[in-house]
């Protein structure tokens, strides 16, 4: 029962956070990349992000981000995110999906969106650093990332 609470409580802060998110034109030409595999996803991705430190009640826009997603083993994923002094994790999981990827850890989540447009690939989406606190997961950092694979 305990563990569904938390559960609950960890899927509604996901959901009031992403109401915050900034919304991508629908008209900006990128889409979702449908055709894309393992070997689409791996490389060193850089870009920008904002930094929500909810601790502090802290926004930092237009950060620095670089993003290396390697493959470690056979469909298995790792991610590193980092934002030079202020948020730095590092995620596996299993390649399911063409478009979208998401890791959690005991600390750390991980999503993102793989987009293509004119043989471009960006990567968007959020990582999020959270802890337990009486019985529930609270979201202390987040960061919201827009990034160019590097070519």
């Amino acid at each position: 029962m305990l563990k569904t609470i938390k559960v609950s409580i960890f899927c509604l802060g996901i959901v009031l956070f992403f109401t915050t998110c900034k919304k991508t034109d629908p008209d900006d030409g990128w889409e979702s990349c449908l055709d894309c595999n393992i070997t689409s996803w791996i490389g060193t991705y850089t870009g920008t992000a904002e930094y929500k430190d909810f601790v502090a009640g802290n926004t930092t826009t237009g950060l620095p981000i670089t993003i290396v997603v390697s493959e470690v083993g056979d469909n298995y994923l790792q991610v590193y995110i980092h934002i030079p002094n202020y948020y730095s994790a590092t995620l596996s999981g299993n390649f399911v999906g063409t478009y979208s990827i998401s890791f959690a850890g005991s600390s750390y989540s991980f999503s993102g969106t793989m987009q293509v447009k004119d043989n471009t690939l960006r990567l968007i989406g959020d990582s999020k650093y959270y802890v337990e606190k009486v019985n529930e997961l609270v979201i202390e950092e987040a960061v919201l990332y827009e990034t160019l694979k590097q070519i």
